[in-house]
């Protein structure tokens, strides 16, 4: 998911990895059709009339995969009012706080082939009406995006962005669920920085 920090907004899309998968559909249509017509070199024969179609089928596909009623394909912007959801090219819907009354700070394990459970961790701020289980806040790329649970990548910058753009009572959820979810990880993460560094002038000490 990647987000652009405006004055008081941030603004990205409900999920970044499906969007580029369709983008890459997309591009990979038209190529293979553009291909086909160059190489076929004689246009309005049969062979010149199917790449045509596919290069049509294909965008026709992804334009309505992206403008139809489908949550990760929305542009999501959150501001002080509330939250402006919708599919690109349409006149997005305004939702109140009131609609997302639980703040989760949740995680994934990127987990890598042949070792899901090894990889780095990946942070989340969830806002939502659900309440969700330990397991999906755990997995919580397995949760869809949806009108009714908004997902954010976490970052420094966006926690900040959200403690002053949310009402009190959310950010008083977010501050909490920060020092028991995200915290620690932070935490561990600088310990471990901090003796990976310690180790490496012990063994340049020893070289010396």
């Amino acid at each position: 998911m990647s987000a652009v920090l405006k004055k008081q907004r941030i603004t990205f899309l409900s999920d970044l990895a499906v969007f580029v998968l369709a983008a890459y559909v997309l591009a990979t249509g038209w190529i293979f059709s553009a291909g086909c017509i160059v190489m076929d070199g004689v246009p309005w024969t049969v062979s010149f009339f199917i790449c045509f179609l596919v290069a049509i089928l294909t965008g026709l596909l992804v334009y309505v995969a992206l403008t139809g009623a489908n949550d990760w394909a929305n542009v999501v912007t959150i501001t002080e009012e509330g939250i402006w959801e919708g599919p690109f090219f349409t006149k997005r819907k305004f939702h109140p706080y009131s609609d997302y009354p639980l703040v989760y700070c949740t995680s994934y394990v990127h987990g890598m082939i042949g070792s899901p459970d090894v990889g780095p961790k990946r942070m989340f701020i969830v806002l939502t009406d659900q309440r969700l289980s330990d397991a999906e806040k755990e997995n919580i790329n397995l949760v869809r995006s949806s009108r009714k649970l908004v997902k954010i990548k976490y970052s420094k910058k966006r926690y900040a962005m959200l403690m002053e753009i949310l009402p009190q009572n959310l950010k008083a959820q977010l501050a909490a669920a920060f020092l028991v979810q995200i915290e620690p990880d932070n935490l561990a993460r600088r310990r471990s920085a901090i003796t990976s560094k310690a180790r490496r002038r012990k063994k340049q000490k020893r070289h010396k």
